[in-house]
Formats: structure tokens, sequence, C-alpha cells
């Protein structure tokens, strides 16, 4: 086998692997949104395990390539970790925090679409989504 061949099997495992980051992260991006609904109900209890959650996808989504998802899922991260503090625990009062949770969730879900991935043999800098 020579390194070309070589090169092409890596190259469409790791795209086999992204595409499997992005079905899970589609399955993750419901879940953040179940787990939304049960801050929205009060239940802040679950805010650890959705921002642990949005750090995962975030150095994922950059390892893999997918900027657009690694950024939301920062985005998702930072609010819940804000969120975990005296002052978000009162904004969550005002909504706003919980509205941009909710855009970001929706963002990301968008962002991990599988069929808005590029054509085999694009460069992942095509892969902003």
């Amino acid at each position: 086998m020579d390194s070309d061949d070589g090169a092409a099997r890596v190259r469409q495992q790791v795209s086999q692997l992204g595409e499997k980051f992005l079905r899970r992260t589609q399955a993750e991006a419901t879940i953040l949104g179940d787990l939304l609904e049960r801050i929205q109900a009060g239940d802040m209890t679950v805010l650890p395990q959705l921002e642990a959650m949005a750090h995962k996808i975030h150095g994922s989504g950059a390892m893999f390539g997918f900027p657009a998802v690694s950024e939301c899922a920062g985005e998702i991260e930072h609010l819940a970790e804000h969120l975990m503090t005296a002052e978000g625990a009162a904004d969550v009062h005002t909504g706003n925090a919980l509205q941009r949770l909710k855009d970001c969730i929706c963002q990301l879900a968008q962002a991990a679409d599988v069929n808005s991935l590029p054509a085999a043999g694009s460069p992942p800098s095509s892969r902003a989504g």
C-alpha cells in the first residue's frame, strides 16, 4: 500500500468520524433542549450537565473541523457557566439568558445538520456551517 492510499484511508475514516460526531451532536442538541425546559421550569440542578455536554461538543467540534458547531457549543457552555453564578441565576428570572440558550441550541442543531456536509474531498475549511 502506498502512502497516498494510506492518507486517503485516514481522510475517509476522519470524515466518517466527523459525520458520526454530527449525528451524535444532533441527538445531544435535543437533550440540551430538554435540559433547557427543565431549567425554565426552575430545575437549576441540570446546569452542570448542560455545561459539560456543551464543553464536550465545543472541543470535539473544533477538533473535527466544524467551527460553527464549536462556536455554538462554546456559547452554550459560557451561558451555562454564567447561570451557575449568583449573577447568572438572577438572569434566569428575566428570561434573557434562557432565550439566548434556546437560540444557541437551535443554532447548534442547524450547524450539526449532516445534510449540510460538503461533498467528499472538500477542504475542512468549507465546513463552517
